[in-house]
Formats: structure tokens, sequence, C-alpha cells
């Protein structure tokens, strides 16, 4: 019945319907009935994305494609959580890694971890090495450092891995002779 009801529905209505929708269960729920309906809020929220034009509004609908991305990668449902992080990331300011680096660092880590988790191996290696470009430290790089190692290791590209293995060595000083 409700796809019927659906169907009916003018295409070109529909984002703005699903919008309102959004934005009415946003502001009339509570922030625990807003937790429990989060998935259900979000896909209204992103499904009108397209005539949202307020900054403070997008970035709440951001805010909750992160919190929807995290609830879903706890609940190792790694392709859903890999969805709203890259909903997220639409909504990012291009200058977030200067302006928060350390939650910018923290989200495209979760990304690529539900990316990897999921089998979505080509995107989780783009995401890694966005990840190594941006990191300031070697203690930031490490946690990536580890996600691709494993990777490799269930890739069954254990060259890669003595690669990146003595790579990390040299970095930390540790001076290790590369096996040939």
């Amino acid at each position: 019945i409700l796809e019927d009801a659906y169907s009916i529905i003018p295409k070109k209505d529909r984002p703005r319907i699903h919008l309102e929708t959004g934005r009415h269960l946003v502001e009339h729920l509570s922030p625990a009935e807003i937790e429990s309906n989060l998935f259900n809020i979000v896909e209204h929220l992103n499904r009108g994305l397209v005539l949202v034009r307020q900054k403070n509004e997008t970035d709440k609908i951001r805010d909750l494609n992160l919190k929807a991305a995290q609830k879903a990668l706890n609940s190792s449902a790694y392709k859903n959580a890999g969805y709203y992080f890259a909903q997220a990331r639409e909504l990012m300011p291009k200058e977030s890694w200067d302006k928060d680096y350390q939650g910018t660092l923290a989200f495209y880590s979760q990304w690529a971890e539900a990316e990897y988790m999921s089998s979505n191996f080509k995107e989780a290696e783009t995401l890694f090495q966005l990840i190594l470009d941006h990191a300031q430290t070697l203690l930031d790089k490490s946690l990536i450092y580890q996600m691709i190692l494993v990777y490799f290791e269930n890739q069954k590209r254990f060259r890669e891995a003595v690669d990146l293995s003595v790579t990390i060595l040299n970095e930390l000083s540790i001076d290790f002779p590369h096996p040939r």
C-alpha cells in the first residue's frame, strides 16, 4: 500500500516531501526517538538534500549521516556505514583537514574501515592513501598502516606487506635491511 501511495506522488515532488518528513521528525522527536529512528530520518533528509540551501541545515544533515555511519559501523553493517560516510563527506567543508584535523582523521579512518570490511577494497585503498597523504604524525598513520597490513595479508599480497613494514620501520628510524 505504501509503495502504491508513493508511486502516485509526482517524481518532482518527492525530494520536497522527503525533506519535509525528515525535518518534521527531527523537530518533533526526542533525542532518544531520533536515535532509534536515525536511519529512516537520515534517508528522508538525504533524499531531499538537493533542496537544502542553508549551511546550518546541511551541517546538521552531515552530522546525522555521520551518526548513522557510526551506528551502522558499530552494528557491523559495513556497506550501509560506507553509504552514510559517503553522504557525510559530500557535506563536509573542503578545508576539513585544516579546520578539524582530528575529527577528519577519525572520520576517514572509520570510513576506510567500513569500506575494507564490506570488501570494497578499491575505495578502501583510496581512503587509506588519502589518510596517509594528510596524516601529520607517525602515530596518526599507525592505525592506517595496521589496517593496510591486515588488508595486504588477507589479499595474499605478502610482498607489499613486507615492503610497507620496512617503510614503517624506516619511518621509526629503525634500520632494517629490505629482504629481496
